[in-house]
């Protein structure tokens, strides 16, 4: 491989200044020689920045996410974990605490679905504790 600044083509090559590399600079931040400013070297970007930016069409996507999920057999973790999950990425939908429990009812299977409901939980960790208690008992019912 060839050492000039524009990589294998060279300052002269087809690539112009910046040969193929596409930011005008040197490897080292400097500018080639007429190729105008350098491109600042890009940082990485943590999950929580990206959110901080509320993109919406990833939000729009995690809030259907959230809103369509529903709990498989009687997985009562694996909702739970997921409905926790989604509902830190997308505060604004399960906000106050009457609709996040609301929200996590409505996922629930049929058969836990009405007892939970009918017991009208006061808290989300009212709720979740007593669809863990119902599904406990349904799987020891099968058993």
């Amino acid at each position: 491989m060839n050492s000039r600044a524009g990589g294998s083509r060279g300052a002269s090559g087809s690539g112009g200044a910046g040969g193929s590399g596409g930011t005008g600079g040197n490897a080292d931040g400097t500018s080639v020689r007429g190729a105008g400013p350098t491109v600042p070297e890009l940082t990485g970007c943590t999950y929580a920045t990206f959110i901080k930016c509320d993109p919406l069409p990833f939000n729009e996507k995690m809030e259907q996410e959230l809103y369509n999920l529903r709990m498989k057999r009687m997985d009562i973790d694996g909702y739970t974990n997921q409905f926790y999950e989604l509902a830190l990425l997308c505060p604004r939908i399960v906000e106050p605490e009457a609709v996040k429990v609301e929200q996590y009812i409505r996922g629930l299977t049929k058969s836990i679905r009405g007892d939970v409901s009918s017991s009208q939980p006061a808290t989300i960790n009212d709720a979740v504790r007593l669809a863990y208690q119902l599904a406990g008992q349904l799987i020891q019912d099968k058993a």
